[in-house]
């Protein structure tokens, strides 16, 4: 008897790009410190044929922050993202992953002596994509 596995399958791999432009706006008490921020997030997914549903993203980001006593934050960022992606017909798909990355934030356009500093983020989302 012989066993031949099969080489090949109908699905394929799955790579896409994607650049988001947000804002930001401050919410309570913060209102009194920050002023209206932007950014944007710009990543790449790959999602294999083999493992069908799951995949990685990898991204940056970039945000500016205007501080009403001083000129602005800049923050910097990047990151590496398992997701799992559940295909809903042709067109339409549900997608959720984790986020976990690392961010450095220095001041711009002010004196701010050797102030600047980073750390780890955590995160995580759930969306859809047609």
């Amino acid at each position: 008897m012989l066993i031949i596995p099969a080489l090949f399958c109908e699905a394929e791999n799955l790579l896409s790009f994607s650049t988001i432009p947000y804002g930001m706006i401050s919410l309570g008490s913060s209102t009194e410190l920050f002023n209206l921020g932007a950014g944007v997030r710009a990543s790449a997914s790959f999602i294999s044929a083999v493992l069908r549903y799951f995949g990685f993203t990898v991204g940056a980001e970039f945000l500016l922050l205007p501080i009403e006593l001083a000129n602005s934050i800049w923050a910097l960022s990047d990151s590496a993202d398992p997701v799992f992606r559940l295909s809903l017909g042709e067109r339409l798909a549900l997608h959720t992953g984790g986020r976990v990355g690392y961010y450095y934030w220095i001041p711009a356009g002010w004196e701010a002596g050797e102030i600047n500093g980073g750390g780890f983020t955590f995160g995580g989302g759930v969306g859809t994509s047609f």
